[in-house]
Formats: structure tokens, sequence, C-alpha cells
């Protein structure tokens, strides 16, 4: 995990990149909370959460606060993204149902950096893109595809 003070709260309609490093441990959770933007209030924010290095497939406890983090940050009109998604974290993702509220765009074999060029365009493709009025979409609009 990157240790280093939060970003504070997240930027309204704009995208964020943050790389997680951890190991995915329960220790971990504290490390997480404290790294991530606060989603409240953030209208319209998109969080890119780079996870190519992470060493293995998340704990339940990390599931359920990334759940949680995707929960809020789509109820104030934002969106997650992971990127650089190992096959194997993804189907814990699908079958724990994450993947249905967040963007996955998966690791390759291409240039490290490739996967998180990819999430930061539909990221920024996403804000761009025409939405109903705030009082017609309480869940924060259609999320872009899955990949």
């Amino acid at each position: 995990m990157v240790h280093r003070p939060g970003p504070g709260p997240a930027a309204p309609a704009r995208v964020t990149v943050l790389a997680y490093e951890g190991t995915s441990l329960f220790a971990e959770l504290p490390a997480l909370r404290t790294t991530l933007p606060d989603p409240a209030d953030a209208r319209n924010a998109v969080l890119v959460l780079v996870v190519r290095t992470a060493p293995d497939i998340p704990s339940s406890a990390i599931l359920k606060a990334l759940r949680r983090y995707a929960a809020t940050l789509t109820s104030q009109g934002g969106r997650l993204v992971l990127a650089g998604v190992r096959p194997e974290t993804a189907e814990v993702l699908r079958r724990t149902g994450i993947a249905d509220h967040v963007t996955l765009v998966p690791a390759d074999e291409g240039p490290l950096l490739a996967p998180l060029d990819t999430a930061y365009a539909e990221a920024s493709a996403w804000l761009a893109a025409p939405r109903p009025a705030d009082a017609e979409r309480p869940s924060g609009g259609a999320p872009p595809p899955q990949r």
C-alpha cells in the first residue's frame, strides 16, 4: 500500500489516480481507508485505483471496503475504476458482485502502464458523457462497459 497522508476529499468531476501496492491482508485495511480520497460530497468524481502490483487475491475485508467505497462514490454520481486487474482477481470481483459496481480494466502482457492509460481514457470519457440531471440519476448513471 502506498503509505502517505490521505489525499483528502475526492475532486468533483475529475479523475484521480492512485496505486494500491498492499498485500490485501486485514492489516492493510486501515492504510487503504486513509489512502483513498473521501468520496462524500464528491459529485461525479472518478477514482482510478491501479492494482496491477497487488501481490494476491484481495482479502474479504478489502473486498468489503471496496464495495462500500464504490457504493458511496456511485451515490455521489461517481465511479471506481480498477486498473491492471489480474484474471484471478477479476473472477473474485465477479463472484462477489463487486464487478457489477466498478469498472475493471484487465492487466495485460503489454507495457506496464497500458492498463492505466486505458482506465484513464475510459474514466475521462465517462466524465465527458452527457447524463440526465442529477435528480433523475440517483444511482450515478450507467457504468462504462466491463472489459
